[in-house]
């Protein structure tokens, strides 16, 4: 009889979840970064996005690296369903010899699954099975730099001689310049550029050409959106005159993103497992994919990659206030835990120094629906059976045990998030037996509906009786007793009506002790 309830048990596990036993990871690296606007959409001022820009914030940046990648327009779609988000805005670089400080950072995921409120991007971190995500970094106030190797100045314009691709009326800020000191801490606006040098105006007397060093500071074109924001529609400017950034910032530190995808065990099982008080599985094997994506521009890619409605939209560009990277993910394995570490880094090897931006990772449960679950009824013969819990709101027995609960299957239609706290959309069926050494001797069937931990059943038990005489079908005489032991009238299923609590299994498992 144990060999056969197992054998079924095992059944119902290959059927209702056969991806879902087994655990491994999928990795993924990004630290690329271009510049773009987004002071129209996103709150610089405290690195914020609210859900009605969220959704337009994510199809921007798509389409961004959606060119780049070859999307088609099919696959853009599926990309901004789903949007993972890291907003962060550093606090302004005064000394470039050391990490660029961060002072205010936000997390956010946006999924057009349902209604996303501004309380679900902001609280909850979760997707709902996605197979395809994206995720972006947006670096506010982020400074960057250009090591200076010759200074000179002739009728009050400047000459630096640097590596840059700077664009005509940028700011930018000189630091840490070793010889020519009076230029330290100046202010200036990019009057001409070539990509060896920059001129700038600057009143002061003339100063012979000079070998020097230091550090020209700049943020991508413009600066962050003042507050209030979201602010106006950015300034456009030509593509082609948006530059190139270093691949580092002017701290020498870049950034790098670790996603780490865990397959992990459905719910469901999770909730048949803990009934049955079996532990899951536990191994996992180790997998790397590398990022597909090389973004080192996402405005001047060659026209022969590019579809001619895409290309006519980036003949002009917002002026840029930030810097995003990241890109698309093909998720392998779902369920799964989604797991993000963001640092800042600088050189390599045993020389390598790694400062966390979030200390904590941020990690996302990507866990669909589903059409089955696990529960344990609970029959209740009155009101008073019943207490409220004033510490969650909740309804609960207040007397749990073996003898009058069920093991039960519930069904759903259409799949339900078993892990929410919300009310079942509509009333569902379950089907259970008893939670005894003899299960088949206490069958019920019902319905069920209300907050998925504390749902309210109506339903039929059908009860294994003996009988009061030789075929006898009566069930008065036997007042709703169980069978305890054989007799020789033999016993018969009697029915009865049955009401009470369908409990979700995390919470009552533990509370029902050894089957009686």
């Amino acid at each position: 009889m144990r060999r056969l309830q197992f054998c079924w048990l095992s059944l119902i596990i290959s059927i209702t979840c056969p991806q879902h036993v087994s655990a491994q990871t999928q990795e993924v690296n990004y630290s690329n970064r271009l510049p773009v606007y987004v002071g129209d959409l996103v709150n610089e001022a405290d690195a914020s996005v609210d859900a009605k820009h969220a959704a337009r914030l994510c199809g921007r940046l798509n389409l961004a690296i959606g060119s780049l990648s070859r999307m088609n327009a099919k696959e853009i779609t599926q990309h901004n369903a789903n949007c993972i988000f890291h907003i962060v805005r550093f606090a302004d670089l005064t000394d470039p010899t050391k990490v660029q400080s961060v002072d205010a950072q936000h997390w956010y995921v946006f999924s057009n699954d349902h209604f996303w409120s501004l309380e679900d991007l902001q609280q909850n971190k979760r997707l709902f099975g996605s197979d395809h995500l994206s995720f972006f970094f947006i670096f506010v106030n982020r400074a960057f730099g250009a090591a200076i190797k010759k200074v000179a100045l002739a009728n009050n314009v400047l000459t630096i001689s640097a590596d840059n691709s700077f664009a005509t009326g940028q700011d930018v800020t000189l630091s840490g310049v070793k010889t020519a000191t009076f230029l330290n801490g100046q202010q200036l606006t990019v009057l001409a550029a070539t990509s060896t040098s920059f001129t700038a105006n600057f009143a002061h007397a003339d100063y012979a050409i000079t070998n020097d060093s230091g550090e020209v500071l700049f943020k991508p074109v413009g600066d962050p959106t003042v507050s209030p924001t979201p602010g106006p529609k950015p300034k456009q400017v030509a593509c082609n005159s948006i530059p190139t950034l270093p691949a580092s910032g002017a701290d020498e530190y870049y950034a790098s993103y670790t996603i780490d995808v865990k397959r992990k065990v459905s719910a469901n099982v999770q909730h048949l497992f803990a009934l049955l008080a079996a532990e899951g599985l536990k191994n996992a094997d180790q997998i790397t994919s590398a990022p597909t994506l090389d973004l080192q521009s996402q405005l001047t890619a060659s026209d022969s990659i590019l579809a001619p409605s895409v290309r006519a939209l980036l003949e002009q560009c917002g002026k840029p206030d930030s810097v995003f990277g990241g890109g698309t993910i093909d998720v392998a394995y779902r369920p799964s835990d989604i797991s993000i570490a963001s640092s800042l880094r600088t050189g390599v090897g045993a020389h390598e120094m790694v400062v966390a931006i979030d200390k904590n990772p941020y990690v996302v449960d990507n866990e669909g629906r589903y059409f089955v679950d696990f529960s344990v009824p609970v029959a209740l013969k009155n009101l008073s059976s019943v207490q409220y819990q004033n510490t969650n709101n909740t309804f609960s027995p207040v007397n749990t045990n073996s003898l009058n609960a069920f093991l039960a299957v519930d069904g759903f239609y259409p799949a339900s998030d078993v892990k929410s706290q919300n009310w079942t959309l509509y009333p569902h069926p379950l089907a259970g037996v008893g939670f005894a050494k003899q299960p088949l001797h206490k069958i019920l069937l019902a319905g069920a509906w209300g907050p998925h931990f504390s749902e309210l059943y109506i339903g039929a038990a059908w009860v294994k009786q003996p009988r009061v005489a030789q075929g006898s079908g009566s069930c008065k005489a036997s007042s709703g007793g169980s069978a305890a032991t054989p007799n020789s009238f033999g016993s018969h299923y009697c029915i009865q009506f049955s009401i009470g609590l369908n409990l979700s299994v995390t919470g009552i498992a533990n509370k029902l002790g050894s089957p009686k």
